[in-house]
């Protein structure tokens, strides 16, 4: 079935959920399979892996009427490319990577209080309102240590949602451990690089990395916890 609904801008939108309760947790199920299958697929049998997943993309879209889990997987396909032509092995994609976390964080606050947001809220069906109605509820120590206000419901953008659930503080540390990793051990997970690009991307507009229905974000806190190596302090 396929239902209409008015989003926060009052833009009208027929959307389907599959069964999940809602359209974008529908396509955040599908894309964790689409990059579990990449794993399988990509070594051998990159033109199989292309076909399935260009196919499932267009057909998710078409249903859900998703716009940011397309702009994931173009992401997802654009990465894949420079991949395959040897660009993610020069020194700025290893530097873009390193920075992207901290950047898209900036971004999110910066774009969430500047005047002239309008056409990104739009292609975000209205977050940003969403975003700076929770930001001006919450005061300076709720960003160190947390806030409650998560347990009312998810909010769609993973930087957001760790800075007020668990506070700045635990935020740090997980991006010094992300940094260690990709900074020390990039080539041997030059493979996960599209994977690791697109959720970054795909986490700005949506709740990645605190979704239990997606376990494509595992794979982030696996990929940095199997490279990084613990100093136990004597």
């Amino acid at each position: 079935m396929r239902e209409c609904y008015v989003t926060q801008l009052g833009e009208l939108r027929y959307r389907s959920d599959f069964g999940f309760g809602q359209s974008n947790r529908f396509s955040l199920y599908v894309y964790g399979v689409l990059m579990y299958l990449y794993i399988v697929l990509h070594r051998k049998k990159d033109f199989l892996f292309l076909l399935i997943a260009t196919y499932v993309t267009l057909t998710v879209y078409i249903y859900t009427d998703s716009k940011t889990f397309l702009a994931a997987m173009v992401c997802f396909f654009t990465f894949y490319i420079f991949l395959k032509i040897n660009l993610l092995t020069k020194p700025f994609f290893r530097f873009l990577l390193l920075v992207t976390p901290a950047l898209l964080i900036a971004l999110t606050w910066y774009l969430c209080y500047f005047e002239y947001y309008e056409i990104v809220n739009v292609f975000l069906s209205g977050r940003l309102s969403f975003f700076r109605s929770v930001l001006d509820r919450i005061s300076w120590i709720h960003y160190l240590i947390g806030t409650e206000l998560m347990s009312e419901g998810l909010l769609d953008s993973s930087y957001l949602h760790l800075v007020l659930d668990f506070g700045i503080l635990f935020v740090l540390v997980s991006y010094y451990l992300y940094y260690k990793c990709i900074k020390f051990h990039y080539d041997e997970i030059l493979g996960y690089m599209p994977i690791v690009f697109s959720v970054l991307f795909y986490g700005f507009s949506e709740s990645l990395f605190v979704h239990l229905a997606n376990a494509t974000s595992l794979m982030i806190w696996i990929i940095m916890f199997s490279y990084i190596k613990v100093k136990w302090i004597k």
